[in-house]
């Protein structure tokens, strides 16, 4: 099947990705429109949270090498996507020359008729915010062209909006919660305050009606 233009695959993953209310089906949606419709044949996504710890949160199409034991060579050992993510030298787009963790995989296992030896990363951000790494590889492919990382740029600022989105949108609907819980203790609260303070007075009435008698 004919691949989209780079133009119109944006569209449809902008399209896809501001009908998302959920986070984990919106990357995992997103990531599969960009491997259906680019050169890539496989990708992840790693949430790096503010400690700088890692987790494999969303995976397209991974070879077998990189599948195998739970993804454990995706999540186990030296990175140096992450190592650079974190200390902020991850700033656009990189051809990953030498991956150790795909090298291991590789090592490891029997040979893969989908074999991954490169891969190129990019950070997912909004403004200055940034949530993780997106990361995209093709079987024999050892350099990925100015214009795939331009897409792969691309899509990752759209990825990363949404997320952004996502969160706000999530904070929105927690403090609305919060805000009608509060109300509704607060009329609760006066609720039983009225209550009490009419059995107050029903019962000084019927204790002056007993002394009146």
């Amino acid at each position: 099947m004919e691949k989209p233009t780079r133009l119109a695959l944006l569209k449809e993953i902008a399209e896809f990705l501001n009908e998302e209310t959920e986070m984990y089906s919106m990357m995992h949606g997103g990531l599969r429109y960009l491997i259906n419709g680019s050169n890539f044949t496989t990708g992840w996504i790693f949430f790096i949270n503010e400690e700088g710890d890692h987790e494999l949160v969303s995976s397209v199409d991974l070879p077998g090498a990189l599948s195998k034991k739970d993804c454990h060579y995706m999540t186990n050992g030296s990175c140096w996507c992450v190592k650079a993510y974190n200390n902020k030298k991850l700033t656009k787009a990189y051809n990953i020359i030498n991956c150790s963790r795909i090298n291991l995989a590789n090592q490891e296992s029997e040979k893969d008729d989908y074999l991954i030896t490169h891969h190129a990363t990019v950070p997912l951000r909004s403004g200055d915010e940034q949530y993780g790494l997106l990361n995209v590889a093709t079987p024999h492919t050892v350099v990925y062209s100015q214009d795939d990382l331009e897409l792969l740029e691309s899509v990752a600022l759209q990825i990363g909006s949404a997320i952004k989105r996502i969160y706000l949108t999530d904070q929105e609907k927690e403090a609305a919660r919060i805000s009608e819980r509060n109300r509704l203790a607060r009329d609760l609260h006066d609720s039983v305050n009225q209550m009490l303070f009419s059995l107050k007075l029903t019962a000084h009435a019927a204790h002056d009606i007993t002394e009146d008698r």
